[in-house]
């Protein structure tokens, strides 16, 4: 029996979104609370999870406004990506002489 591809496609389709959004909501949450040290495993998934929702084929999207949804959800997820990526690059060498002077002395950064 030949697997169902359309099938096949929406549980990508499912497991992609669903990732999608639990990233986000953790992306949204340490940006918000400060926790830079979580950022970079939080790109790699939205990376991951861009990749699979991209390498769908077109004819899985049940309509033209679906298909449309999907593309702008993908660039709001790169526009956070890259947000997150200069976010992360501009705290990264705080965060690091911070940890440094935790192993020496006071914890206030």
């Amino acid at each position: 029996m030949r697997p169902n591809i359309n099938a096949e496609a929406n549980r990508d389709k499912h497991n992609g979104l669903g990732e999608l959004s639990e990233c986000l909501a953790e992306l949204a949450t340490a940006m918000e609370a400060g926790q830079w040290e979580k950022l970079p495993p939080l790109i790699d998934r939205l990376e991951r999870a861009k990749q699979l929702l991209s390498a769908l084929p077109p004819g899985t999207a049940e309509t033209s406004r679906i298909a449309d949804e999907m593309r702008q959800a993908l660039q709001k997820i790169s526009e956070l990506q890259t947000q997150a990526k200069i976010r992360q690059q501009q705290i990264q060498p705080l965060l690091q002489s911070w940890q440094g002077a935790t192993k020496d002395g006071p914890t206030t950064p």
